[in-house]
């Protein structure tokens, strides 16, 4: 299906045409049509396009179909997580326990990149505290949103959560790592991505020298152990050393 391919290889322009096009000539939109609308809008990011899509494949005949049901909505759920909708995606977690599906790991990460994207550290540690309940195991993805859904909180509410992979013998791996450090010097803000040295100065300037001390010894800790830095630690490493040496940092 060219959709499928379009989205596959990052056209998502190329796909969205498809789409349209499929509208234009009146063509009956399937299951796969509609899923793969929701995730090409949703990556280009027009979210009145992607709900209308959403809507109109909830009003189709496949909606009163369970399964048929279920997989649009873990393609609403990934579009919940692009728009940062922690909201929605807690809603279609509910609404997909309603047409019986087990929810799976994949099915909360989902929800708590939302929560990540949006910054929402309660509602992340909500749905963290439903997974324990219900016995879906995390994984380091898990505790890499969840602690991005903390980026800029007290650095006891970060560790803490951190810590608690040991609970399931969880390894870190780089993308945590991140995910941890930006936490830590409060990197993760809507509206900004790191994409070079100099704009992880201005975020380095303006966390507390405590918070960059902590961040520091994380680095540290895992030069040590060879494991190489990502592009992004690197910048940190070099922000942090010197916003301290500058004294550009705040102690508290």
């Amino acid at each position: 299906m060219l959709m499928v391919a379009a989205l596959k290889l990052g056209n998502f322009e190329k796909g969205v045409k498809i789409y349209e096009d499929l509208g234009h000539r009146g063509v009956e939109k399937t299951l796969k049509s509609y899923c793969c609308a929701i995730r090409l809008f949703s990556q280009l990011e027009r979210k009145d396009e992607t709900m209308k899509v959403w809507n109109e494949a909830r009003a189709a005949n496949l909606w009163n179909d369970s399964e048929s049901a279920n997989s649009l909505m873990c393609a609403a759920l990934h579009a919940a997580a692009q728009f940062a909708d922690h909201g929605f995606a807690t809603q279609l977690l509910d609404m997909m326990q309603d047409r019986g599906k087990i929810l799976n790991v994949l099915d909360y990460n989902q929800a708590l990149d939302a929560c990540k994207n949006s910054l929402q550290h309660e509602a992340a540690m909500h749905l963290y505290s439903e997974m324990v309940r219900v016995n879906v195991t995390p994984n380091v993805i898990t505790f890499a949103l969840l602690v991005g859904a903390h980026s800029g909180k007290p650095l006891k509410d970060i560790t803490d959560v951190a810590s608690q992979m040991a609970l399931y013998d969880i390894e870190p791996n780089v993308p945590f790592l991140e995910e941890l450090v930006s936490a830590m010097i409060g990197a993760r803000r809507q509206g900004l991505k790191i994409t070079d040295l100099q704009q992880a100065r201005m975020v380095a300037s303006q966390s507390p020298a405590s918070h960059l001390r902590a961040a520091q010894r994380v680095i540290e800790q895992i030069e040590s152990q060879g494991v190489e830095l990502s592009q992004l630690l690197r910048r940190f490493k070099a922000a942090m050393s010197w916003a301290l040496e500058n004294s550009g940092a705040s102690e508290t």
